[in-house]
């Protein structure tokens, strides 16, 4: 992963600038994780306001997970940040010094 990237990232995790939610990347009260890096990332892509006030992530790579890995995020290791996130329910802090030591 892109050593910027993964920098703002963990930064934009550990802010408090961005509540936590689960089980979608936006939802109408925050964000997961991984919407966080999709929120920060460069590149083309944007959120549309989806049904019920959550939020669709749309980008020209074809979706969160094509373009997270054009990001340099792994299949494997999105799906652990996912389960973090949602299963676990680690805390943002928590799952940024996960990424700044694994990643």
């Amino acid at each position: 992963m892109n050593a910027k990237i993964k920098t703002r990232w963990i930064e934009a995790l550990r802010s408090g600038r961005y509540e936590q939610t689960v089980g979608l990347l936006r939802g109408r009260y925050g964000f997961c994780a991984l919407g966080v890096l999709c929120d920060i990332a460069p590149g083309s892509h944007y959120w549309e306001k989806g049904y019920g006030g959550d939020w669709n992530f749309m980008s020209a790579a074809s979706g969160s997970r094509m373009f997270l890995a054009g990001l340099g995020l792994t299949l494997n290791e999105q799906e652990i940040i996912g389960r973090m996130n949602d299963n676990d329910r680690a805390s943002f802090h928590a799952i940024a010094d996960y990424i700044e030591v694994t990643l």
